[in-house]
C-alpha cells in the first residue's frame, strides 16, 4: 500500500501510536520500521511516540527508540494494573533515565471501566503511583480513560499537580468532562483519533466545536486501531493523521494547515519536541 497522498507540507506529530502492533498488524518485523516508513508515511510525517504500556512486553518496544523521529512514553495500561509493582516502576525509571533524550513522557496509564481487565480497585492505586512518578521526574502524563470520568477528576484532584503536563489521549467521552479538564488544569491537551470520523460520533463533534480550543487539541492515532472512516478495514497508522486534521478543520471552521500548525505547537508544549 502506497502512503496515503500528502494533502499539505505543514509538519504533524503523532502524538500516541503502538509501533509494535502496527507493524505486526501489516506484517512487518520491528528491524523493517524503516521499510514501514517508505510505504506508509508521508513527508510531512516529522516524528511519532510511539506508546509502550505493558509491563511484558515495554522492553521489546524500546527497539524504536534507534530510529530518527522516534520517541517513546513508557507506562502500564489500566488492563495491566494487576501486572504492576514497585520492580516494575522502577524499572520504568530506570528507561525513561536511560534514554533520557528520546523517553518523553510517562504513560499511557489511567482507568478504563469499559473492559476491566484488572479492578477498579486494582486500577486506581496504579494510577495514583504513576501520577506520582511522572509528577518527580517532571515528565508528562500520557493519561488512559474511558468511561471512569469521575473517578479520573477525583484522583487528578487529588494528585495532580495543577501545572503538570498532560496528554488525555484518544478521547470519546462527554462534553462536561472536557470542560472540567480544560478549565482546572492549563497544561492538559486532549488527544483525538480517526474516531473523531465515525458516524456515531456526532456528540464528539460537537464537544471538539464547541468546548475544546484548537490550542488544547493532539493529533494521534492509537494506531493500529482506530482508522479514520474513509479508512475503515484497514490497519491504522501514522499516515493518517491528516483525515482526523480535516475533520476538526471542518469542526473549527479553518484551515487543515492551521490545525496541523497549531497541534505542532501544542506538541511541543507537552513533549518538547
Amino acid at each position: 500500500m502506497p502512503a496515503m497522498e500528502q494533502a499539505s507540507e505543514v509538519k504533524y506529530v503523532d502524538t500516541h501510536t503502538h509501533l509494535h502492533s502496527t507493524l505486526g498488524k501489516l506484517d512487518l518485523k520491528f528491524e523493517q520500521y524503516e521499510e514501514f516508513k517508505k510505504q506508509y508515511l508521508p513527508a510531512n510525517l516529522e516524528a511519532v511516540i510511539n506508546v509502550s504500556c505493558e509491563p511484558k512486553t515495554n522492553a521489546a518496544s524500546l527497539h524504536f527508540l534507534q530510529y530518527d523521529g522516534v520517541y517513546g512514553a513508557i507506562g502500564c495500561h489500566p488492563h495491566n494494573a494487576k501486572e504492576y509493582s514497585q520492580e516494575v516502576e522502577q524499572w520504568i525509571e530506570s528507561m525513561i533515565a536511560k534514554h533520557s533524550q528520546k523517553v518523553l513522557a510517562w504513560g499511557e496509564c489511567g482507568l478504563d471501566y469499559h473492559y476491566k481487565f484488572s479492578s477498579p480497585e486494582e486500577q486506581k492505586p496504579v494510577f495514583v503511583s504513576q501520577i506520582k512518578a511522572a509528577v518527580r521526574l517532571s515528565k508528562p502524563l500520557v493519561v488512559h480513560s474511558r468511561e471512569a470520568e469521575a473517578d479520573t477528576l477525583q484522583i487528578f484532584h487529588e494528585h495532580l499537580p495543577r501545572e503538570h503536563r498532560v496528554h488525555v489521549h484518544c478521547f470519546t467521552d462527554g462534553p462536561d468532562y472536557a470542560k472540567s479538564l480544560i478549565a482546572e488544569w492549563p497544561n492538559i491537551y486532549i488527544g483525538f483519533t480517526g474516531a473523531v470520523t465515525f458516524k456515531n460520533a456526532e456528540g464528539l463533534r460537537e464537544t471538539i466545536k464547541k468546548h475544546v480550543p484548537l490550542e488544547r487539541i493532539l493529533l494521534e492515532t492509537d494506531a493500529p486501531y482506530l482508522a479514520p472512516l474513509s479508512q475503515r478495514g484497514k490497519t491504522c497508522h501514522s499516515g493518517m493523521i491528516p483525515e482526523t486534521a480535516k475533520q476538526i478543520a471542518a469542526l473549527k471552521g479553518v484551515t487543515l494547515d492551521e490545525v496541523l500548525r497549531v497541534t505542532r505547537q501544542n506538541t511541543k508544549a507537552v513533549y518538547g519536541i
